[in-house]
């Protein structure tokens, strides 16, 4: 069991060093060149996140995973694996939702509660007893 153990943390360290991450800058213009190939509209380039991006030595390419958003909120489980080799697209995967905006009904996306007492509702639903004040903490 302890051999498997080692092998396994042995592996995984060999293969965080073959990655290097990407700034999430540089990876959106590597999608932004790409956008007609990947299937972006102009719209739908506005409307992503970079949720991680690397450079895998042992295969030579760039891998961005981006995830649809919408009024700048991420979309559950729209994420797309993309991968590019010396800045041209090779692999795309994973889908969007397409027409997002007809499908929300979404009035605001401000929040209509403070976040301290969304927490302290939560807390009182929960019966969970704090003897500390919750104090909002700006980003």
């Amino acid at each position: 069991m302890k051999k498997i153990a080692h092998l396994f943390l042995l592996s995984l360290f060999a293969l965080t060093g073959l990655s290097q991450d990407i700034d999430h800058s540089i990876a959106m213009k590597i999608v932004d060149r790409n956008s007609k190939k990947i299937g972006l509209t102009a719209d739908e380039l506005k409307n992503i996140i970079i949720s991680s991006a690397y450079f895998n030595e042992s295969s030579g390419t760039e891998l961005v995973y981006i995830q649809q958003s919408y009024k700048g909120l991420p979309v559950f489980n729209q994420i797309q694996s993309l991968a590019f080799k010396n800045g041209q697209l090779v692999s795309a995967t994973g889908t969007r939702i397409k027409n997002i905006e007809k499908l929300v009904k979404l009035v605001n996306e401000t929040p209509s509660i403070k976040a301290e007492t969304a927490v302290k509702r939560a807390m009182d639903e929960k019966k969970i007893s704090s003897k500390l004040a919750l104090i909002a903490n700006p980003i």
